[in-house]
């Protein structure tokens, strides 16, 4: 039999002071507890590493690296690196966890031992971490459910509308990871890049029938939401 998975929770921080806390707060309020928590700090501009430090001052295996801007995909990977479990939940900082995240993400890896990538349903919030029913983001959630529904290939329907949404939706083997030669430099679509090469090097399972796995905060300073020049 394979040995129990053991998490790590990997956060690539970058300008998130005002969410860090809650997203950290998020990890340590899990039903299951990760082996470790790597926050790793993309060259923030904000104190947003001091504040996770002082969330983290007397957390057992848990860090805050720092380090020279080089993109979310190479924090995530760096973190990665730094990280022990065999494993990888990653969490964006500006994200949450809804809390039995992990423990459910550990039944369903026990269920399906084939699988290397499990993502879950999606919660809306805004900037103040209320819930949001009905906006954009939303519709666009129901029309690629309902895709899915249509088409029953989890690949194609990813790549019609990513409803995986963020990598802080993802849980996943450290084999897969290195399968995939990581998160690639890509600054908006890095965790559709890894959704497919996690689908070629391995399996997935989308947690389609139970409640959402994280709250994914829609806020001005979205990646997604800079102009279309950049």
């Amino acid at each position: 039999m394979n040995p129990q998975p053991t998490f790590s929770v990997v956060i690539p921080l970058y300008n998130h002071s005002r969410y860090i806390e809650a997203a950290l707060h998020s990890v340590l309020a899990q039903t299951l507890q990760p082996v470790d928590i790597i926050v790793v700090d993309d060259g923030s501009k904000d104190d947003g590493a001091a504040v996770a430090e002082a969330v983290l001052r007397d957390v057992a295996n848990a860090k805050v690296v720092r380090q020279e801007n080089r993109g979310a995909h190479n924090a995530i990977n760096r973190a990665i690196e730094l990280s022990g479990g065999s494993h990888i939940a990653v969490l964006n900082s500006d994200d949450t966890f809804k809390p039995h995240k992990l423990e459910r993400c550990l039944r369903l890896f026990q269920r399906n031992p084939t699988v290397d990538l499990v993502f879950g349903r999606v919660e809306i919030i805004d900037p103040h971490g209320a819930p949001v029913f009905e906006n954009e983001t939303t519709q666009w959630l129901k029309r690629s459910y309902d895709f899915l529904q249509k088409c029953q290939s989890l690949p194609l329907a990813l790549l019609n509308e990513n409803f995986g949404v963020t990598t802080s939706n993802f849980v996943f083997t450290r084999q897969v990871w290195r399968s995939a030669d990581g998160f690639k430099n890509l600054r908006y679509c890095h965790d559709l890049d890894f959704l497919m090469a996690a689908s070629r090097h391995g399996n997935l399972l989308f947690d389609e029938h139970m409640g959402p796995h994280i709250s994914y905060r829609v806020h001005p300073t979205n990646t997604i939401k800079e102009t279309l020049e950049k």
